[in-house]
Order: structure tokens, then C-alpha cells, then sequence
């Protein structure tokens, strides 16, 4: 996946029921949550492009503009 021009690998998640256009994210206050051809996916771990691997809420706190640009 790519985020703010660079690739976020997903280690984790768990699929939910929520809908929206593939690759939109639904939430990102305290997760991170990305919709999927069918539901959505709640990202647990993830390692952006030259970082290290962490938990999402963790990437979400570090990286809020980011995401919300994405938004």
C-alpha cells in the first residue's frame, strides 16, 4: 500500500465490517482502518518505507498529517 508517496507494508490486521472505496481510510484517530474490495481491514502492524515495524496506533500517533492527508 501506498501512503503519502511512500510504500506501507502490513504485517497484521483483522478484516471488519465497514465499507468504502478500496484503498480509502475510514479511520485513523486511534487506528487504522482501510477499506477492502469486501469490508474493510484493521491494520494491527505496519513498517513504513525506511522506518521500523510498530503497532498502527502507534504509526497513526507518529504520523497523524500524514494520514490525514491521505484521508
Amino acid at each position: 500500500m501506498q501512503l503519502g508517496g511512500r510504500n506501507l507494508k502490513i504485517f497484521s490486521g483483522s478484516v471488519i465490517d465497514l465499507s468504502g472505496t478500496p484503498g480509502q481510510i475510514l479511520q485513523s484517530d486511534k487506528e487504522l482502518v482501510i477499506a477492502a474490495g469486501r469490508g474493510a481491514v484493521q491494520l494491527k502492524e505496519v513498517q513504513l518505507q525506511g522506518k521500523r515495524r510498530m503497532r498502527a496506533a502507534e504509526f497513526v500517533r507518529g504520523h497523524a498529517a500524514m494520514v490525514r492527508a491521505t484521508h
